[in-house]
């Protein structure tokens, strides 16, 4: 999902400038460490694939980045696994008779 809050609300960023938030899936548990250690190399890739693929050249006008990991909705919002809307897919999906998945996740790495 792609926002930009300051098409609403200008205030939200310098004169000139716009807001601009991003979110994916993301796997509670990723394969390939920590999110503490992988979180800002995910951010980036995401970044870059916006840039590729939606919105050429924004990479290039990135000023100011954060990033919030399942991790961090886990343990801040108190929401189980860290799936923001409150459940998780796998669960959904690992249930028996639930439809197989049609496509694989695909993980950037």
């Amino acid at each position: 999902m792609i926002s930009c809050p300051t098409y609403v609300d200008p205030s939200l960023a310098p004169e000139g400038r716009r807001c601009l938030s991003f979110m994916t899936l993301a796997p509670r548990h990723p394969a390939e460490g920590a999110w503490s250690d992988i979180k800002w190399d995910y951010l980036d890739k995401g970044i870059d694939m916006l840039d590729a693929v939606y919105l050429p050249g924004v990479k290039d006008q990135v000023v100011f980045k954060t990033v919030a990991t399942p991790e961090n909705f886990e343990s801040r919002l108190l929401i189980p696994d860290g799936c923001i809307y409150s459940y998780s897919l796998f669960h959904i999906r690992s249930q028996p008779g639930a439809l197989p998945s049609r496509q694989p996740l695909q993980v950037y790495k």
